[in-house]
């Protein structure tokens, strides 16, 4: 697959990365010329004895150091190419990439064009071109339209003209990589995205993605200073990007997936919504849990092949308590109590909690009391941690025990409830990591807009003792985890990290949550090794957005049964629900999303 695109923007005299017939070059204007690098060995490059000639230039009345763009595609072993001098582009064909025969202008102003390599529909070949949004032209022999109407608008927060940076022809789709870019500050941050079309109509979308696959990392923000091209080199996908003084490029195994394996690994499309959702409803027959039964908690024992849930509930009387019911295969409800498990039992926790009307830490039903249940089992303990609220001051984070024996008989012997988070500050989220970390007891917690981790040398906490918040994962600016996150479920290990399953509200789309995960060093899960760029889950469905809340979706819960996930969590603050995913095949495709080594390297 042969891709070219051209950039002459920056101090750089650097004019393109180039792929041609398996060798990738660098083109770099000197002296009036264009002069061709090819690489010779990673991060090597040697200059050969080729150049770029353009003829017509004396008829076009364009100079050779004029231009600013070109893009080429192969066609059985020819090229063809939009070239761009100073705003004006036109349509080019070449045998052999290097000497160029210009064509007819395209009468649009454009930021980038590349024609489908390999490709043609209803006789005539198709090239994409972009502005602010992307766009489609269609040709008949030499002449081309460009039709003005949008195929796809990204919807992102990319408030600039949008650069196409190649084409991939794949078995069913058209994959067409682009760069977008927000300018926070004065400094361009550039955001890597993907659109997937149709070959058998290529204006229609096949699937649509609302955040970018990658964004440049924080510490490069303010180094690079444009896209150049997305190239397959030897079937691997690299972005490339021009900075003030260094040429940097990534590999992007996401990408990878995305255009070797549609539809099998097609982000996020792996964590599947069960169709017996919602699998826990209000029960008007239990007062308790009459109006809303939600954010359900989850352990499953190993042992006698049970899940139990421990899920917040609310009635008639407005009080937040907590249910329970267990499943054998982890969708179906077996059974559930008619009496709470757990209920309010001191102040903090709203024991005798007085409805407040003006309440500013309530949303959804309830008016204090336990909210937000997460149980985790370490030794011959069930920890439980949740939100405390007693309907008038700030919800913090609360947390009792049980032996083992008793919570998987129901004998709800918990012990008495305390509070270990600080006094004035609404605190929430709490989990529990499942074992030690070289020696220390690790709980996460969330204090807006963060993720809070604290390494602890005791889980019996006097309530005089609060959480530090020492260490923090923080949202991304630019993606859909942008204003708010906190943990769901505490932590699953594996061969690759700690899993964490998370949730999170995006600033362009406040009303909403969402859910993701990422993967935490085994020894310092303070150390993010890879985070979904696309949430995993959104409130798409009836039951996440018709009840107290709509638009939500809230994990809490998670277990591994029969190698394949399940992550329990609340729609709509009404409703309980599950989605799921072959486990290895999950943990493969969220590791693609990992941070790659990068390259950078200067030409001499």
């Amino acid at each position: 697959m042969d891709l070219i695109l051209v950039r002459n923007k920056s101090i750089s005299k650097l004019l393109t990365v180039v792929g041609i017939s398996g060798s990738t070059y660098h083109f770099k204007k000197e002296n009036g010329q264009i002069n061709i690098y090819q690489e010779i060995s990673e991060n090597k490059f040697q200059k050969i004895n080729k150049k770029i000639v353009i003829q017509n230039l004396v008829e076009n009345k364009e100079d050779l150091s004029g231009i600013d763009f070109l893009s080429i595609s192969s066609f059985n072993k020819t090229f063809m190419g939009v070239i761009g001098f100073e705003n004006n582009f036109y349509v080019a064909k070449s045998k052999d990439g290097f000497i160029w025969a210009l064509g007819k202008k395209l009468l649009k102003n454009l930021k980038s064009a590349y024609v489908v390599p390999e490709y043609e529909f209803e006789g005539g070949k198709v090239i994409y071109w972009s502005d602010d949004a992307l766009h489609v032209g269609f040709s008949q022999d030499s002449t081309w339209t460009l039709y003005d109407d949008p195929i796809y608008d990204p919807r992102s927060k990319s408030r600039n003209l949008l650069d196409i940076l190649g084409v991939f022809n794949g078995k069913d789709l058209l994959f067409v990589p682009y760069a977008s870019n927000i300018s926070i500050n004065g400094i361009d941050h550039f955001s890597l995205s993907v659109a997937l079309f149709s070959k058998q109509d290529p204006r229609r979308t096949e699937f649509r993605l609302y955040y970018p696959i990658w964004n440049i990392p924080m510490d490069l923000v303010d180094q690079i200073v444009s896209p150049i091209a997305v190239l397959e080199i030897k079937n691997k996908i690299y972005s490339f990007w021009r900075g003030k003084e260094k040429i940097y490029s990534f590999r992007h195994p996401l990408l990878e997936q995305i255009v070797f394996d549609y539809p099998k690994n097609i982000i996020a499309a792996n964590l599947q919504k069960s169709a017996h959702n919602p699998i826990l409803s209000p029960d008007p027959k239990n007062g308790w849990e009459s109006l809303a039964v939600f954010n359900p908690a989850a352990y499953y024992d190993e042992d006698k092949k049970k899940l139990h849930l421990m899920y917040r509930a609310v009635g008639s009387n407005w009080r937040s308590v907590f249910g329970h019911a267990t499943s054998d295969d982890g969708i179906t409800i077996n059974s559930k109590s008619n009496l709470p498990a757990y209920v309010p039992r001191s102040s903090f926790e709203g024991q005798e909690v007085m409805f407040n009307p003006n309440s500013q830490f309530t949303s959804g039903p309830g008016a204090g009391g336990c909210e937000d249940p997460r149980l985790t089992k370490i030794g011959d303990k069930v920890y439980l941690t949740y939100v405390a609220y007693d309907g008038w001051s700030q919800p913090r984070v609360g947390l009792s025990s049980i032996a083992y024996d008793d919570f998987i008989t129901e004998s709800w012997n918990w012990s008495p409830p305390v509070i270990i988070s600080k006094p004035g500050v609404i605190d929430k989220n709490a989990v529990i990591f499942p074992e030690k970390i070289r020696g220390k007891y690790v709980i996460m917690h969330r204090i807006f807009p963060d993720i809070l981790i604290d390494f602890v040398d005791s889980l019996d906490f006097d309530g005089q003792t609060f959480l530090k918040g020492e260490f923090k994962i923080s949202p991304r600016s630019f993606g859909w985890d942008s204003r708010k996150i906190g943990a769901g479920p505490p932590p699953i290990k594996t061969k690759e990290g700690w899993l964490l399953i998370y949730h999170a509200v995006d600033d362009a789309k406040s009303h909403q949550y969402q859910i993701g995960a990422m993967i935490l060093d085994l020894l310092d899960p303070t150390k993010v090794i890879c985070r979904s760029s696309q949430p995993l889950i959104s409130p798409t469905n009836w039951y996440e957005n018709e009840g107290y809340k709509s638009g939500v979706v809230y994990p809490c819960g998670a277990a591994l049964i029969d190698r394949k996930l399940h992550v329990y969590y609340g729609g709509a603050d009404t409703y309980i629900c599950v989605a799921t995913a072959p486990f290895d095949s999950f943990l493969n495709t969220l590791k693609a999303e990992r941070n790659h080594k990068m390259r950078e390297f200067f030409l001499n």
